[in-house]
């Protein structure tokens, strides 16, 4: 019977110090210190410099489409009514440090992904210039 008494109680010391200890993680740090990754996210560009166009539009879109999807990054859509040519991507971060920067020709290429994390406690700044073309976008 004391064996039986003194396992239990060696049992419930147990349980009770595995929930009142904080909850570890890989990194050594507690999951309160973690950075969480934003979700998923329609950005907006605004044209600084108007792009050519090319013959009649065939839809009202923005000159540049851009969303972020968690697991995979920023993701750029390009309007064919518009010459845009070769534009270089540029996404910087609140300190004003370049994350991720690519050149691409958006006649070959409509579309891009850029693969980046972008997390909820830093603000980033995207700006995609070409010889016609100008436009810049803010993710808070």
């Amino acid at each position: 019977m004391k064996k039986f008494i003194l396992t239990l109680l060696a049992t419930v010391a147990t349980v009770s110090v595995a929930y009142v200890a904080p909850k570890q993680e890989s990194d050594g740090g507690t999951k309160d210190e973690e950075k969480k990754e934003m979700s998923m996210q329609d950005i907006v560009i605004r044209d600084l410099m108007s792009p050519v166009r090319r013959g009649q539009a065939r839809s009202g879109g923005a000159t540049v489409d851009v969303y972020y999807v968690p697991g995979s990054g920023l993701e750029f859509y390009f309007n064919p009514d518009y010459l845009l040519g070769t534009v270089t991507i540029d996404v910087t971060d609140a300190s004003g440090a370049s994350i991720a920067t690519r050149s691409c020709n958006t006649d070959t290429e409509p579309s891009v992904c850029l693969p980046v994390v972008l997390t909820t406690d830093n603000s980033y700044s995207i700006r995609i210039v070409g010889p016609d073309y100008e436009g810049v976008g803010t993710i808070l």
